[in-house]
C-alpha cells in the first residue's frame, strides 16, 4: 500500500518510523469495511502541548473528567 501512495502521490515518501512523517495515514480492514485515518501533525495527540498539563492533575480523576477541567 505505501509503494501505490508512493506511486499515485509524487513527493510522498514511506517512513518506517511513525515519528518522522508530516502525514500520517492508516488503513484498518475488517471484514468487507476499510477505515483510513490520516494524522496531519508529527506530533501525536497525547504528546501535544495542551496535553501535557493533565500530568499535574492528581490520577485518581478519570480521564474524562480530567478534559473538562480545561
Amino acid at each position: 500500500m505505501a509503494k501505490a501512495l508512493e506511486h499515485t502521490h509524487r513527493g510522498w515518501l514511506y517512513q518506517r518510523d511513525d515519528r518522522q512523517a508530516d502525514l500520517n495515514v492508516r488503513v484498518f480492514l475488517e471484514q468487507d469495511v476499510a477505515t483510513v485515518g490520516v494524522r496531519i501533525s508529527k506530533t501525536p495527540l497525547h504528546d501535544r502541548w495542551y496535553q501535557q498539563g493533565f500530568s499535574q492533575i492528581p490520577r485518581r480523576v478519570h480521564v474524562d473528567c480530567k478534559s473538562t477541567m480545561w
